[in-house]
């Protein structure tokens, strides 16, 4: 709710809208003028239209009292006197402790005390535990040595004790008269190869011997052309006649199963194919001789 104060500036701020903006429609803008821009004294009731300016118009405080009329200031008088002192509040809530501060230096010793006077004596305790035993003292000199006693009983025959170590060997005896000769003993294993001795003297010439074997001559290698399979060829070579075959193989990509001589002229070759082809290609051969009879 507005007071008295608030109530008296509309009158001034209103007639400072009209005379800005002029009309009835300056009364819209009456909340956007304040005491700033109002020249004192230069607004005067007769530039006002009756009601033109109400106090929802004025804002709150922003009209001061030297903005007023000396009239208008009569009318609102001096402030009165202060009032009385409130009653004290209550005590507010205790406040967070402090954080603690710095420790500050240790100060200087005092003067020493005087010593106080001695206690009266107490009562006699009870008597404590027996204390550990305490270290075996020096042994002390030895005394003289006392009178030989009396002999004792013999005493029982002791158990047979354990046989002792062996002795050394004593010294060897004088040898014995010679014995009888012993039989012929087994013949001892041969002795070790001796070196070569000289070459001896030429002998006589020796007798014809007799007729050697049938002699071999006239090497020959019968070659022939041949083609194998995947499944397997088999390929004969013939000696010439009067001769007879000594071995032979093949020469080829091919793979060899047998070679072997199949008659006493002829040799013989199973091979097949090594490779994808549908035939390939080899040599096969017989070594032949012919056989001297013999003279």
């Amino acid at each position: 709710m507005h007071n008295f104060k608030s109530r008296a500036g509309a009158v001034v701020a209103g007639a400072a809208v009209l005379a800005a903006v002029g009309g009835v429609g300056g009364a819209a803008a009456a909340g956007q003028i304040g005491s700033l821009q109002i020249r004192d004294h230069s607004i005067q009731s007769k530039d006002m239209r009756w009601g033109a300016v109400q106090s929802r118009q004025i804002l709150n405080g922003s009209i001061n009292k030297v903005d007023l009329s000396k009239s208008v200031q009569a009318l609102l008088g001096v402030p009165g006197p202060a009032g009385a002192t409130g009653a004290k509040g209550d005590t507010g809530a205790k406040g967070d402790t402090g954080a603690t501060g710095a420790k500050g230096a240790t100060g200087a010793d005092g003067a020493k005390g005087d010593t106080g006077a001695a206690g009266a004596d107490g009562a006699t305790g009870a008597k404590g535990d027996t204390g550990a035993a305490g270290a075996d003292g020096a042994v002390g000199p030895q005394g003289a040595k006392g009178d030989t006693g009396a002999a004792g009983a013999d005493g029982a025959t002791g158990a047979k004790g354990d046989t002792g170590a062996k002795g050394d060997t004593g010294a060897a005896g004088a040898d014995g008269a010679v014995g009888p000769q012993g039989g012929k003993g087994d013949t001892g294993a041969d002795g070790a190869m001796g070196p070569q001795g000289l070459k001896g003297d030429k002998g006589d010439k020796g007798d014809t011997g007799a007729a050697g074997k049938d002699g071999v001559s006239g090497y020959t290698r019968v070659v022939q052309s041949a083609s194998f399979n995947v499944n397997g060829s088999t390929v004969d070579v013939a000696c010439a006649p009067g001769s007879v075959v000594l071995g032979g193989g093949v020469s080829g990509n091919v793979v060899l199963e047998q070679s072997y001589p199949s008659a006493s002229d002829t040799w013989t070759v199973v091979a097949h194919k090594a490779n994808g082809q549908n035939q390939v290609g080899g040599t096969v051969y017989a070594v032949c001789a012919t056989v001297n009879a013999a003279n």
